[in-house]
Formats: C-alpha cells, sequence, structure tokens
C-alpha cells in the first residue's frame, strides 16, 4: 500500500511539475506619477482552453490623495496580439459599457483594480469570422490599458467623492491613455 501511494504521489509531482501551466506569475507596470498602472497574468505558459487571468490596477504612488476618473464605466482594457501582430483579442469588443461616469478616491498606496478572464478565443475586428473560436497553441502577447477617458486629479480632501461621479479638482498632468509593456505567453 505504501509503495503504490508513493509511486502515485511522485506521478502526481511529476505531472504538476512538467505541466506548462505551472508557470509563475507576470507583471509589467508603467508609471505615470502619481500613478503606477500594471498588468498581472496568472501565468505566462497555458494550457490550450485553460483561461488567462488579466489583473489591471492603479496604485497611487504618492503621498497625497488622488481621484482617478473615467466618463464612463469603462476603465480598463487589454489586447492579445499573435506572433505576427495581429489583434486576436481585444477585451471590450462586443461588450457594452455603462455611459455613466466612475471616479474612485485612493489613498497613498491604494489600489484599484479589475480582474478579467479570457477564455483564448478570437474576440477581434481583425478574425470576425473566427470570432469566439478557439486560438491556436503558440506565443502571444498580452498588453494591458487605460480607457481613453482616464483622469487623475489630487483630492481637495473635502468634496465628497461617489462612484457614480466625474471628479475634477487640481490636475496631476495624467490623462488618457496608459498602456503597460507587452507580456509574453505560450498557449499549447
Amino acid at each position: 500500500m505504501v509503495a503504490v501511494l508513493a509511486l502515485v504521489s511522485g506521478v502526481y509531482a511529476y505531472w504538476k511539475l512538467s505541466s506548462p501551466s505551472q508557470s509563475s506569475p507576470a507583471t509589467s507596470t508603467v508609471t505615470a506619477y502619481p500613478i503606477e498602472f500594471g498588468m498581472k497574468l496568472n501565468k505566462t505558459e497555458l494550457a490550450v482552453e485553460e483561461p488567462v487571468v488579466v489583473r489591471l490596477y492603479l496604485k497611487n504612488i504618492s503621498n497625497r490623495s488622488v481621484v482617478v476618473s473615467f466618463i464612463d464605466s469603462k476603465v480598463f482594457d487589454f489586447i492579445v496580439t499573435d506572433a505576427n501582430g495581429a489583434s486576436v483579442c481585444v477585451w471590450s469588443f462586443w461588450k457594452g459599457y455603462l455611459m455613466a461616469p466612475v471616479s474612485k478616491l485612493l489613498h497613498p498606496g491604494e489600489v484599484f483594480n479589475q480582474t478579467f478572464w479570457w477564455n483564448q478565443t478570437y474576440n477581434s475586428v481583425d478574425f470576425l469570422d473566427k470570432y469566439r473560436q478557439q486560438i491556436p497553441s503558440g506565443t502571444y502577447s498580452v498588453e494591458g490599458l487605460t480607457a481613453p477617458s482616464f483622469t487623475a486629479f489630487y483630492w481637495d480632501g473635502e468634496t465628497p467623492v461617489w462612484p457614480s461621479m466625474y471628479y475634477q479638482g487640481e490636475s496631476t498632468g495624467v490623462a488618457g491613455v496608459l498602456c503597460t509593456q507587452k507580456i509574453i505567453i505560450t498557449l499549447g
């Protein structure tokens, strides 16, 4: 019985260690003071059809409170490109967003994030004929972006900040799309 248990444990350990889905997480960040924008992927080597978990975040890296604001509920996006540079997935493609402003107060060191699960299917104007079909094994790159309406303001310490308002205050000089560096992933 002990020998069988040892054999099963050894086979399981070998399988877990040699599986391509056991790669470590990867992070890419860009700084536009007082904001750090980042993307974290759960893995860089995944089995075909294994979900890719993409976490996008904004972090206040200053010693003052900052309000991040967007004109609608589209806050983050990400793009997956193949080895030829064609977009196989633009997360926001075919998605609707509430046309209401979004604001989030971030105190020093605080983070605002959203997590997305991509199931490795086509979702791009470059491949309309393959929409929602499984992409083939291969190497791809993932890039995170903020929505074009992104702005950051220093908080005055008094004005209430509601999630459904567009806050405007002292400008931090940060506005527009922030992009992370691409992270390479391998599927299959």
